[in-house]
């Protein structure tokens, strides 16, 4: 199945405007590297969301607060207050039909498995668009590997990911209760957080070692 082409977003007022409040909270580097972030997750989410009306303004708030409260102060009991930061804006910006649905996005973007509830479709988008980005494009959900690499292409890294693969083998090297957004593990899973947990600094990304089979 050969996917429509999609244009590649690059700029988008409700992102920027979301974000520069926030710019003199953080170092240029990191801003600009959550931001680049912010806008992965925008063009994967609308590569793999169907078609609807203002689907692109609500991946575009989602994208914007999904991590904004980790990136600010480093905690990572963060997706509640990230869900709280958009739910804020939404109210005082008259867009409070959205709350339900952007804070289940927020919510369940690191859950592994595939979601089914209300607001499936861009529930699901932005899910996969964040596994898109943290397994560097090894996850691609359908999406042609040119698209993912000029996305990436027009938006690098610049120092949000110290290293490939960072979340999974630095998640990997924790206790879970470090992760109370987590919603699901499997056997393999487990595996390979013990087994990364024995040797932190070895990645643990590879598709050996890692259970990508349980992401589609």
């Amino acid at each position: 199945m050969i996917m429509p082409e999609v244009k590649i977003i690059t700029q988008d007022a409700l992102i920027d405007s979301i974000l520069d409040k926030y710019s003199a909270s953080l170092k240029s580097t990191l801003f600009e590297g959550y931001r680049n972030h912010v806008y992965r997750m925008l063009n994967f989410g609308r590569a793999l969301a169907p078609p609807e009306p203002e689907r692109d303004e609500r991946l575009a708030i989602m994208a914007a607060f999904h991590d904004l409260p980790f990136v600010l102060d480093g905690n990572l009991d963060y997706l509640d207050r990230a869900a709280d930061l958009a739910d804020t804006w939404l109210v005082r910006h008259g867009r409070t039909t959205w709350r339900d649905e952007i804070r289940l996005m927020i919510g369940h973007h690191h859950k592994i498995r595939s979601y089914r509830g209300p607001s499936a479709p861009l529930v699901e988008a932005t899910r996969k668009a964040d596994w898109i980005d943290v397994s560097f494009g090894a996850l691609r959900f359908g999406l042609p590997r040119t698209y993912v690499r000029d996305v990436a292409t027009a938006f690098p890294l610049d120092g949000f990911y110290p290293g490939p693969a960072w979340s999974m083998t630095y998640e990997a090297s924790l206790p879970e209760s470090l992760f109370p957004y987590r919603r699901w593990r499997d056997p393999a899973q487990e595996a390979m957080r013990q087994r990364a947990s024995g040797r932190k600094n070895t990645p643990c990304c590879d598709r050996a070692s890692f259970p990508f089979g349980i992401l589609q």
